[in-house]
């Protein structure tokens, strides 16, 4: 589960904060997506807080990727979630 908050926005505010706690995972992943392009959509500049993410999947990592390419900013992410984000992907090659 995942339990998305938004504080800081106001009608004329530009800005959110999105805090999550839980788990960032499978249909979950489509629930912040959407959220997120709902405020990006408004020219709302997003910042989400992951100090409350116990766990991220695959497709959370894809998502947080995604994100910060669209301007998002990530804070409180724990040094685990940080070193997937960070990561490149492994491309293999024959010898």
């Amino acid at each position: 589960m995942l339990r998305v908050t938004a504080k800081g926005k106001t009608k004329n505010a530009n800005t959110v904060r999105l805090v999550l706690e839980g788990q960032l995972r499978g249909d979950w992943c489509a629930m912040l997506e959407q959220v997120c392009h709902e405020f990006l959509g408004q020219g709302v500049v997003v910042t989400m807080d992951m100090s409350g993410v116990s766990y991220v999947d695959d497709r959370g990592v894809r998502l947080l990727k995604e994100q910060l390419a669209s301007r998002t900013t990530i804070i409180g992410c724990n040094m685990f979630v940080q070193a997937l984000i960070e990561r490149k992907p492994v491309v293999e090659q024959e010898y």
